[in-house]
């Protein structure tokens, strides 16, 4: 299709219609709806003629179509389709000596499959040099029903790969959606994260088609890689362009007559010969890359290394050039530097995705290796504006996962990294939007005026973001994330000023991309905070609202288990503002979100902590044998959470307050060792994350229940170390309500326990210096 062409300077459908605007705007005003069919339909035949050459014409070959020509040269590509009418195709196989059928569909309709050869080109459109152009709606449909022959020939046997197409506005989309199930498959290579129209995710990716989206590729960098992981890249005008050369000469026969005796390409072809001698044979800067060894000379051998090192780089090799590093601190240059660095920040950049799908000391080990990486690259060359970049990101990632001061010294270090990279490349966005999103998460562990300050900081970022790049849906996405933790953070009509701020963001976002997931599934996320801070009507309204946002991102990602996970929370909420079966109802449907979210991402620790919660939940409202499988239940949930991620706080504090709950419900021995399993699983969370509170506030409510069961100096020690839970809590939370309620609750039950001056004693500490509430 035809975003396969833009990089080679040929606009797509879209960006015709653009042009018509602009230069034909009556005719545009015209066409209804302002589709390409309807907008070409209403130029005279030359006017369209003359647009499209203007831009085919002066086309170069990209990468795309060059790898494409490689595909069918190595062997595994022998039919092409297309609906472009440039020449790319064509001439990026002829560049690389191979050749094949060019059928054009458009001119001739005759299909006689016995006699089609080994490759093909079908140009299903036409050509530039055609007689025939199919631009208008009436042109595609009436050829569209002569295609279905090319369509069952190509697809017999093969695998489908399809790339820069979308499928609008064009009848050929039919073809493709009416092939019940692709036997060997096909491929949807996505634009960058953009999703699949709506018509190709109803039609074509469904589920028996054996047809599948791959995300995150241009054209040229969806061959390019494909080429790569085939090891038929780079092509020899590349890697051996003396040997490339002769094979072009290859092709044409000796020229002799009287005025030259002699063949007249014989001198060029010895000049060629002695190029491939000095710098290809026996290919000296292979033998670089196989032995690190070579015998010639300083000056050569320099040339040679950086020839090497560009191969395996555009091969994919980084840590094969990475071994080049002993050559370049004994021959360096500015082109070896920058050639090593670009390995150096590719292989750091691998390791760092590496550690963010990694737990425990596999990820420390990887975040360590790219940090080195970084470090080298900055070293051979200093304004390496990636290394700064990825280094940035990999502080950032490392620092959310810390507290305290050792997450504000990560913090400080990524942004030094960002502010750096952003001075060498000021008009990089991604750059800004990294660092807006490192001042937002700072903001998020802070209180008072620093929090206040660092969000508006963010949010200046954020708008920089948005200068550089106004049509990014990503930025609006991240400044509405911040915004909806404002309002979390907020009471009142403070806080609903900050969701409906959120929202306002999410609708720009949408506005540029309708279908962004992320966009949809974050917009839900608000409704759902709003639902809970309401009750009654409003609160089901919400929660329904939320559900609709829910299911449209799941609608154009049905894979996105986060969103799954976010529902079953969501179902699991309301169900507990219900009661009978309308409460049993929301708790089955939220289960069976969990399932769905695990189903697709079976280590998700979130999920199984959640659904650990639910189950929960519904324990504390059956008694006897039921209560208990669901405690069980529930806290295998957990046990498999924690088997993923160990240090998972909030597994091992719903873990105590289940332990807890259930002792609640037991006597003797039994109650007894509940209470302590209890405490050991408060006292895990707490060495897990010692800066937050809500650990200690349970523990101390533990401590408090099993003091209510002992007496004399057993319950003393039990609710004197309770009040040692609740008061670490308060040090960390001084006006948390809820450990200031239940610290106050254990001093009347302590009190209870006593008699004059001792109770005495112990209701004036509760005081405080503020009087005692009703329970």
């Amino acid at each position: 299709g035809a975003g396969c062409s833009v990089t080679a300077g040929i606009p797509t459908a879209a960006g015709f219609v653009e042009i018509i605007k602009n230069e034909r705007n009556r005719a545009y005003a015209r066409a209804s709806p302002k589709t390409y069919p309807k907008c070409m339909g209403e130029l005279l035949p030359s006017e369209r003629r003359d647009l499209i050459a203007r831009y085919v014409d002066q086309a170069k070959i990209n990468w795309a179509h060059l790898c494409i020509a490689l595909l069918m040269q190595a062997g595994y590509v022998d039919r092409v389709l297309t609906t472009n009418f440039d020449l790319l195709v064509a001439r990026a196989c002829a560049m690389l000596g191979v050749f094949p059928a060019i059928y054009d569909f458009a001119s001739s309709q005759l299909l006689k499959k016995a006699d089609i050869p080994d490759q093909a080109v079908f140009y299903l459109h036409g050509q530039r040099t055609g007689f025939v152009l199919m631009n208008t709606e009436e042109d595609l449909a009436r050829h569209s029903k002569l295609l279905g022959p090319v369509f069952d020939d190509a697809g017999t046997g093969r695998v489908w790969i399809v790339v820069g197409y979308s499928g609008e506005n064009d009848p050929v989309f039919a073809h493709l959606a009416n092939i019940a199930c692709f036997d060997y498959g096909l491929f949807w290579i996505g634009y960058e994260d953009q999703e699949p129209p709506s018509h190709v995710r109803q039609q074509l990716l469904t589920q028996g088609k054996d047809a599948y989206c791959t995300r995150g590729y241009n054209a040229d960098s969806f061959f390019v890689n494909l080429t790569r992981s085939l090891e038929i890249f780079p092509p020899d005008l590349v890697a051996r362009p003396f040997t490339y050369l002769q094979s072009t000469l290859s092709h044409i026969t000796p020229f002799t007559d009287q005025m030259f005796e002699d063949d007249v390409i014989r001198t060029p072809r010895g000049w060629i010969l002695s190029a491939i001698e000095q710098f290809e044979t026996p290919l000296p800067w292979e033998t670089i890359i196989r032995d690190g060894t070579s015998k010639v000379d300083v000056q050569k051998r320099a040339a040679m290394l950086n020839v090497a090192a560009q191969y395996l780089l555009m091969q994919g090799h980084y840590e094969e050039v990475l071994a080049f590093r002993n050559d370049f601190d004994q021959l360096p240059s500015p082109e070896f530097a920058n050639l090593l660095s670009i390995a150096y920040v590719m292989r750091g950049n691998q390791l760092l995705d590496r550690a963010k799908s990694t737990n425990g000391k596999d990820a420390d080990e990887l975040f360590a290796e790219a940090t080195t990486l970084y470090e080298e690259a900055l070293k051979i060359k200093p304004d390496r504006s990636e290394a700064l970049h990825g280094w940035g990101n990999l502080l950032l990632d490392r620092a959310k996962a810390q507290g305290g001061e050792e997450a504000d010294a990560l913090f400080g270090e990524a942004e030094e990294k960002y502010e750096q990279a952003h001075k060498i490349r000021p008009n990089h966005h991604s750059i800004v939007v990294n660092w807006a999103n490192l001042i937002s998460e700072r903001a998020k562990r802070t209180k008072g005026e620093d929090a206040e300050r660092l969000f508006a900081a963010a949010e200046e970022k954020y708008k920089s973001a948005l200068g550089l790049k106004p049509d990014a849906p990503e930025v609006f996405l991240n400044w509405g994330n911040l915004l909806l933790d404002r309002a979390k953070m907020k009471t009142g009509e403070e806080s609903v000023h900050f969701f409906e701020a959120a929202e306002e963001k999410y609708r720009s976002a949408l506005a540029i991309n309708p279908e962004h997931p992320g966009v949809l599934y974050q917009w839900g996320n608000v409704l759902f905070d709003r639902a809970k801070l309401n009750s009654g009507k409003e609160s089901d309204r919400l929660f329904a609202a939320a559900e609709e946002k829910y299911r449209a991102s799941l609608d154009i990602r049905p894979d996105r288990y986060d969103v799954l996970n976010s529902w079953g929370c969501l179902l699991m909420d309301q169900g507990k503002q219900k009661s009978g079966r309308e409460a049993e109802q929301r708790f089955i449907q939220a289960r069976e979100k969990f399932e769905a979210a695990l189903a697709i991402r079976p280590d998700l620790y979130e999920a199984l902590k959640n659904w650990g919660n639910l189950l929960l939940d519904q324990a504390k409202t059956k008694t006897g044998e039921e209560a208990d499988e669901l405690f069980t239940r529930a806290a295998e949930k957990y046990r498999a959470a924690l088997e993923i991620k160990p240090d998972m706080y909030d597994a091992l504090d719903n873990w105590g307050n289940l332990l807890l709950d259930q002792a609640k419900t037991k006597t003797g021995e039994e109650a007894e060792r509940l209470f302590e399993q209890g405490e050991e699983k408060f006292r895990d969370a707490n060495a897990v994350q010692p800066e937050r509170y809500e650990a200690l506030n349970n523990w101390g409510n533990l401590l408090s229940d099993w003091g209510r069961r002992k007496t004399n100096e057993a319950a003393d020690k039990l609710f004197a170390e309770a009040e040692r839970k609740y008061n670490a809590a308060l040090e960390i939370k001084a006006d948390a309500a809820d450990v200031l309620r239940n610290r106050e609750n254990l001093y009347r039950d302590w009190a209870n326990t006593k008699a004059g001056p001792e109770a005495a004693e112990i209701l004036a500490r509760a005081n405080l210096g503020r009087p005692l509430t009703n329970r």
